[in-house]
């Protein structure tokens, strides 16, 4: 009796050894899913961000040399507590403040920095702060700058209706900063669009290694749209925010819980587009394995699900059209992403619940107002063709993952099918189709049986 309590004693606890053993396997791989993976494949981490900036920066007239005042910490710190760290404690200040003539839309300052009665070469950290109609004063840049020198300091674009400069009381060193020229970023009048997404966005594989990019500037530039690519990767004129490798997570700030790999924040603080559209989650799915795809979580709290990841990201997105980071952006489009090879039933569920977010964004669910939130259908075109199916992939498919040039092609053209009527207000064909799932005709759902609808008397409805 002692011998079989003893075995079995041992095989319970061998049990719990394995189920402990399971439990922490899957927390690794539930953590692992929000890791984007080492660079593996060729494309991953291309293209890096452009040497030089395209971003035209005209300089503001100033009335003269700017008047020179003196504040105590608690006047340097007028913005809010979590700034104190970027400001030494107990210190005081020597400041200079430019007020403008409206609001602008800054991006950087040219200073010429004289030298300190003690003569130190030692450097010395300048604060940048900027005012918005009248509110408190708040830190956007530091910058170490030297005595006989010239500086030009950049940062991510802020609007804003004063500037100032907050310069440490240290070697009588008030007069150390002279000569400031403060530019705005001048934003063109077409509409600018930024195209976010990973290596199929930027192109690989494409026989012109742009993809779609170019296919849908080119076709939307012929029929006399006014556009213009924004976005700090891709040469010009098909830039836009993509990297080979990404997942949706890397787009949005570490504070919302992303990896900020590619932030999205500072192309949209400095391009302002208009348009933001988004081709994200291939890389979410493959490697997820047995985790689920959605759902994306309430409007309080989104699920890190890679659906609840794209909810997120819309999210913030729209900080830009709602008012608390600006105003410019009119629309955001989010693809049904293209098949993914052999994961056929995989993608539709990642479709159908990104569909999902997006319809409860048109709805107010999450926001509590209508979003200018539209799906665009990459997936269901493919299957549309009869020649593309399981088992014969190759007429738009380079890989598992990635289209070829006919893929790219068509991407772009359902993607013009549904930017051209927004960009243009001009409706075409149907002006209200609403699926349950967002995707029709899945060949692994319906055994090749696919769904099309013709507008004969081209009535509308």
């Amino acid at each position: 009796m002692y011998k079989e309590m003893v075995f079995l004693m041992n095989r319970l606890l061998s049990t719990l050894v394995l189920v402990l053993h399971l439990l922490l396997l899957t927390g690794s791989l539930r953590a692992a899913q929000l890791q984007s993976p080492t660079k593996q494949e060729p494309w991953d981490d291309e293209p890096q961000p452009r040497p030089t900036s395209d971003i035209i920066y005209s300089t503001i007239p100033q009335p003269g040399e700017w008047p020179l005042a003196r504040l105590s910490m608690a006047e340097a710190l007028s913005d809010t507590p979590p700034r104190q760290s970027q400001l030494a404690r107990n210190a005081v200040f020597y400041s200079k403040t430019s007020y403008l003539d409206r609001e602008r839309l800054l991006g950087r300052i040219e200073v010429q920095t004289n030298s300190t009665p003690a003569g130190s070469r030692d450097s010395v950290q300048i604060t940048i702060q900027v005012s918005r109609s009248g509110l408190d004063f708040e830190t956007i840049a530091t910058a170490a700058i030297l005595p006989d020198s010239h500086h030009l300091i950049t940062f991510p674009g802020v609007y804003a209706s004063a500037l100032r400069i907050l310069i440490p009381e240290q070697n009588g060193a008030g007069d150390l900063v002279t000569n400031i020229q403060i530019a705005e970023i001048q934003l063109t009048a077409a509409t600018r669009i930024m195209l976010c997404g990973d290596s199929i966005t930027n192109g690989s594989f494409a026989e012109d290694g742009i993809g779609y990019r170019k296919a849908l500037y080119d076709q939307l530039v012929k029929e006399g749209v006014s556009i213009d690519y924004v976005g700090g990767y891709g040469a010009q004129p098909y830039e836009g925010h993509f990297q080979g490798g990404r997942k949706t997570f890397d787009f949005y700030p570490v504070s919302l819980g992303g990896s900020a790999r590619l932030d999205v924040t500072a192309d949209m603080d400095n391009y302002r587009p208009h348009v933001v559209g988004i081709h994200l989650g291939t890389n979410n799915l493959g490697d997820i394995g047995d985790a689920p795809v959605g759902p994306y979580g309430t409007p309080s709290q989104f699920n890190d699900t890679p659906s609840g990841q794209m909810a997120k990201l819309v999210n913030y997105l729209l900080r830009w059209h709602k008012g608390s980071r600006g105003t410019e952006l009119q629309h955001i489009f989010v693809s049904l992403i293209a098949p993914i090879k052999y994961e056929e039933s995989l993608t539709v569920r990642y479709n159908c619940e990104i569909a999902r977010v997006v319809r409860d964004f048109q709805n107010g669910v999450i926001t509590g107002s209508a979003e200018p939130v539209h799906i665009v259908d990459q997936y269901t075109p493919f299957y549309e063709d009869p020649q593309y199916f399981p088992g014969n992939y190759s007429k738009y498919s380079f890989d598992r993952l990635h289209p070829n040039s006919a893929g790219h092609a068509l991407i772009a053209s359902t993607y013009r099918a549904a930017l051209k009527p927004v960009l243009t207000s001009q409706p075409e064909w149907f002006t209200d189709i609403t699926w349950e799932t967002g995707t029709a005709g899945q060949d692994d759902q319906f055994s090749h049986h696919g769904l099309a609808i013709a507008d004969i008397n081209n009535d509308g409805k």
